[in-house]
């Protein structure tokens, strides 16, 4: 059996973490599989999953965007690299600090295929020339959209969508809105607080469920600068249920997002995502058949445009588009085929590489 090896050295589990868990968990079953991480905690991978922790201070890992920080982190690195040694054919590496370890490693051991699974938008012209660079020295570089492939200017990239797992049967009543996910500048919370506002003004009877992991601050900035009452907290514990009831996704990010498993997931309930055009959420998301999709963002606009959309299209029919666009799309059976025929199936030829076993 094939012998793979993935890295994610992450302190956290966002996104990215989990489309690779899932990943990996589809994969047992074809291949011996074992994992690099800087986090056992965080993890939730099948029982014949190897995994393997090795030591990098959360500190260096969530460096922030500065060459002094790189520096370090490059010399922790190189100290890692001198007690590992990834005995396997092939060697997946899942966000940018996890490739450049990789890249380290392909330059100490060659005799390996290195697959990059590529999720992130570089931050700045550097990056992007670094990225490309390193590219060059992978087997096969994935994207997790086209809009990120086109970015990058890749024509040998492919695109491998996440795994979306979660399919529900739910009746909506379209008057419940949600926003799920970090309160983060990036991903727009406060431009869901500016819609919801106008939507409300007119459609008074509608509620907002705001899902997050940073409930007091969000709660904080929704106190400072809004004046609605239909605004509800909900945990993460209770996500299932909310996109079980909920009708409309606001998702109306500024940059980074590639492709946002809050979109994705939320489809899989019925959940119709009301985003902005670009950033790779409108390779799946077609106006009128299964969400809205804006050219830009101006409350004003996307008001109009809405209540258009509303008081025009089947909403009923549109959530169920939603479900089915994840079914074909997003499914497990369809993202472990697409990822095994990527790297070149289970049977192609061994490309071993280092020593013993780490």
């Amino acid at each position: 059996m094939k012998r793979i090896t993935f890295v994610d050295i992450s302190p956290y589990k966002g996104g990215a973490e989990i489309s690779l868990e899932k990943l990996i968990n589809s994969l047992v079953d074809d291949f011996d599989i074992n994992v690099i991480v800087g986090d056992k905690n965080i993890w939730n991978f099948h029982k014949n999953v190897k995994v393997e922790e090795i030591s990098i201070k959360k500190e260096t890992l969530l460096l922030k965007k500065e060459l002094r920080n790189f520096i370090l982190f490059l010399k922790e690195i190189t100290c890692v690299l001198k007690m590992i040694d990834m005995n396997s054919e092939m060697i997946v590496s899942n966000t940018f600090k996890s490739h450049i370890l990789v890249f380290l490693y392909k330059i100490k051991y060659r005799n390996f295929r290195w697959i990059i699974l590529e999720r992130d938008m570089y931050e700045n012209g550097i990056i992007r020339v670094l990225k490309r660079f390193i590219y060059t020295f992978s087997y096969q570089t994935i994207f997790n959209s086209n809009f990120l492939k086109k970015r990058y200017g890749l024509r040998k990239g492919k695109v491998l969508y996440n795994i979306v797992d979660r399919i529900r049967e739910s009746k909506k009543d379209f008057k419940i809105f949600l926003y799920f996910g970090d309160p983060t500048f990036e991903k727009g919370y406060d431009r869901v607080f500016e819609v919801f506002e106008k939507i409300n003004s007119i459609l008074s009877d509608t509620k907002l469920v705001i899902v997050t992991r940073r409930e007091s601050f969000f709660g904080n900035e929704y106190r400072k600068n809004c004046d609605f009452k239909n605004v509800i907290f909900k945990s993460y514990e209770e996500i299932e249920n909310v996109l079980s009831l909920s009708s409309f996704l606001l998702f109306f990010n500024r940059r980074t997002e590639t492709f946002s498993r809050v979109v994705a997931e939320s489809m899989s309930f019925g959940v119709i995502p009301l985003i902005l055009k670009g950033n790779g959420m409108d390779d799946y998301v077609k106006t009128g058949y299964n969400g809205l999709v804006f050219d830009h963002y101006d409350p004003e606009v996307i008001t109009k445009k809405f209540f258009e959309f509303y008081n025009k299209e089947n909403l009923n029919k549109v959530s169920t588009n939603c479900q089915r666009v994840v079914l074909k799309h997003f499914s497990n059976k369809r993202i472990k085929e697409d990822f095994i025929s990527f790297i070149g199936g289970k049977d192609s030829p061994s490309h071993r590489g280092g020593g013993k076993k780490f």
